[in-house]
């Protein structure tokens, strides 16, 4: 796609970690503020498991890592077997179904992201799997959701003579 037309709207950067893969998740303001508004506003701590670990300071000077911290979200009712929403702090992948949840990360539409690690022992080829399908579940969750759609609905009928 020429790179004028184009607009990153969600990047993920899956690497890994000598503590297991490190996260790194940009979103545009817009992917941000339809978490922070269909969840009231309101922050909480990852909720569905304790995988997600802030980045190890590298040395002493490091300031120290602030808590990982997520948009409370209900969901949408509509979670599909492609992905979900809301299993923050679980595995990146869970019984096929990937866990979209790092884009209701606080700060993810900050001028650096967030980064965490998820506390996870994968290989090279998993790895690569769950960012082929992380692609997918991104552009469909996007696309249902935040991308503009409008419907036209009009009704004809004929007179009765």
């Amino acid at each position: 796609m020429d790179a004028s037309t184009s607009n990153r709207v969600i990047n993920v950067f899956l690497r890994s970690h000598a503590d297991g893969v490190k996260v790194s998740v940009k979103v545009a303001p817009h992917v941000e503020a339809f978490f922070q508004k269909w969840g009231g506003g309101g922050q909480e701590r990852p909720t569905a498991g304790r995988l997600w670990k802030p980045i190890p300071a590298r040395s002493a000077d490091d300031p120290p890592s602030l808590p990982i911290m997520v948009w409370s979200f209900i969901g949408l009712n509509r979670d599909n077997e492609r992905y979900t929403l809301g299993l923050s702090g679980g595995p990146l992948i869970v019984d096929d179904v990937i866990n979209l949840s790092c884009l209701r990360l606080v700060g993810a539409s900050g001028d650096a992201g967030v980064d965490f690690i998820c506390d996870m022992v994968i290989s090279k080829t998993e790895l690569k799997r769950i960012a082929d399908r992380f692609l997918a579940a991104s552009e469909q969750f996007y696309g249902e959701y935040l991308q503009s759609v409008g419907m036209r609905i009009s009704l004809s009928v004929d007179e009765v003579r």
